[in-house]
C-alpha cells in the first residue's frame, strides 16, 4: 500500500512518455487517476500553465533587479559579480512574487470562509470554481518558488513547508480528489478548511514588507517599526492560535468521515507540522528578543552617525 502512489507516478510519466491520451492514464492508475487526472483535464493543466507564469514572473524579476539603481545602490550592496549579488537578485524576484501570491490568496481565501457554510451537505459550486482557480495558482506558484528559490538557494525548510501545503491542498482543487478522500457532505468543510488555512498568507505581506526594508533602509524607521509591529500580532493570530482552531475542528469532525478518516488524520498532521513549522520561525524571528526584532540596527558608517 505504501507504493501505490509512487507507482502510480512512475505509470503516469510512462504513460506520458508513451504519447498516451489522458483516459488511458488514467484508466492505468485505477483509483489515483481520478485525483492526479481531473475529469475535464483543466485542473493539472491551469496548475502546470500557472507554474510557467511564476517561472517567467521570476526571471522578469531578476532582469528588473540588475536594472533597478535603487537596488544596485541599496545600503548593503554585494561585490559586482559574486554569488551574493546573484543570490541578492533571486531574493528580490522570489519576494516579489510572494508577494503577489500572498495578496492574491489571502483575498480568495477570506472571500470563502466569509461566504462559505461548511456544515453545508451539498458544495457550493460558485465557491468551488473560485477555489479551484485559486488553487491552480497557488499551487503553480509553490512549483515556481521551489525551482526558482528553494533549489537555487538550497533553502530547505521552505521547499519543506511548500511540499506539506503543496501534498495538503492539490486535491481540494479536483472534486475527483474530493470524492476519493472524504463523502460528499463533507467537501464544503474540507473547501473550509483549506481556506482557513491560507488565511495565514496574510501575514506573509508584512514578513515580506520587513525583508525589503531590511534590504534599503540604513537606519531604523518608524514604518519599519509598524510593519514589525503588526507582523507578529498577525502572526500569533493566524499561524498559531488560528491553526490551532483549525485542527480542533477538523479533529471534532472525524467521526463524519465515514470509514475515511485516514483523510482526517492526514489533513491534522499537515496543519500540526505547519503550526510546529511556524513556531519554529518565530522563535528564530525572536531570538534576540521582541525590541531587537522591531527595531532595525543602523548600518550607516560611523563617521555618519
Amino acid at each position: 500500500p505504501q507504493l501505490q502512489l509512487p507507482c502510480a507516478i512512475c505509470r503516469l510519466w510512462s504513460a506520458a512518455a508513451m504519447g498516451s491520451t489522458l483516459e488511458v492514464v488514467a484508466e492505468r492508475l485505477g483509483p489515483w487517476g481520478r485525483i492526479l487526472v481531473d475529469e475535464d483535464k483543466s485542473y493539472e493543466q491551469g496548475i502546470v500553465a500557472w507554474m510557467a507564469v511564476g517561472i517567467l514572473a521570476n526571471l522578469a524579476g531578476r532582469m528588473l533587479a540588475k536594472r533597478s539603481s535603487m537596488w544596485a545602490s541599496r545600503a548593503r550592496a554585494k561585490p559586482a559579480g559574486s554569488a551574493e549579488e546573484r543570490k541578492s537578485y533571486i531574493e528580490l524576484a522570489a519576494t516579489a512574487v510572494g508577494y503577489c501570491h500572498a495578496v492574491f490568496v489571502t483575498i480568495m481565501a477570506a472571500r470563502v470562509v466569509l461566504r462559505l457554510d461548511p456544515t453545508a451537505p451539498e458544495l457550493d459550486e460558485e465557491l468551488f470554481q473560485l477555489w479551484r482557480l485559486t488553487m491552480q495558482a497557488s499551487m503553480g506558484y509553490f512549483l515556481a518558488d521551489a525551482l526558482c528559490y528553494c533549489l537555487q538557494l538550497m533553502s530547505m525548510p521552505i521547499l519543506a513547508h511548500h511540499v506539506i501545503l503543496f501534498s495538503c491542498h492539490v486535491g481540494v482543487g479536483s472534486k475527483a480528489a474530493l470524492e476519493f478522500f472524504a463523502p460528499p457532505h463533507l467537501h464544503s468543510f474540507l473547501l473550509w478548511a483549506s481556506a482557513a488555512g491560507y488565511l495565514c498568507e496574510g501575514s506573509n505581506l508584512f514578513l515580506n514588507n520587513r525583508w525589503f526594508l531590511m534590504q534599503v533602509l540604513a537606519e531604523h524607521s518608524q514604518a519599519y517599526f509598524v510593519n514589525n509591529v503588526l507582523l507578529l500580532i498577525v502572526y500569533l493570530i493566524t499561524r498559531l492560535f488560528w491553526f490551532s482552531y483549525i485542527i480542533w475542528r477538523v479533529y471534532d469532525a472525524l467521526e463524519r468521515f465515514e470509514g475515511k478518516a485516514a483523510s482526517g488524520y492526514f489533513i491534522i498532521a499537515g496543519y500540526v507540522l505547519t503550526l510546529l513549522m511556524s513556531m519554529m520561525w518565530l522563535k528564530i524571528m525572536l531570538k534576540n528578543g521582541v525590541k531587537a526584532f522591531v527595531t532595525l540596527r543602523s548600518r550607516r558608517p560611523k563617521k555618519e552617525q
